[in-house]
């Protein structure tokens, strides 16, 4: 059974999405799909949900920073990877405060 592999990439806003392996059999075609992200300090390609980079320690993913206090509820909004603020409420992101930006 002869195969042959194809890696497509495809860049969002938020996700570095793969189309990991279009296998090419021949009886047919089959397809997996799995999302990645990207660590914008050292570039490693880690799973989506992980939210820590392995290699360097890195927040993946650009979270708004103000904490929950008495007289706000609190925000945690993912932003884009390029946000320095956030869009929902103005404050820093965690790619600012952690001079990856």
């Amino acid at each position: 059974m002869e195969k042959s592999m194809k890696l497509r990439i495809h860049h969002s806003s938020e996700w570095l999405h793969i189309l990991e392996v279009e296998t090419l059999l021949q009886e047919g075609e089959g397809m997996a799909e799995k999302e990645f992200q990207q660590c914008v300090r050292c570039k490693y390609v880690a799973d989506k949900e992980e939210k820590y980079c392995i290699k360097c320690g890195a927040p993946l993913k650009n979270r708004c920073t103000r904490e929950k206090t008495l007289l706000h509820k609190g925000c945690s909004k993912v932003n884009k990877p390029d946000a320095k603020y956030c869009a929902d409420c103005g404050t820093a992101t965690i790619f600012n405060e952690w001079n990856l930006l």
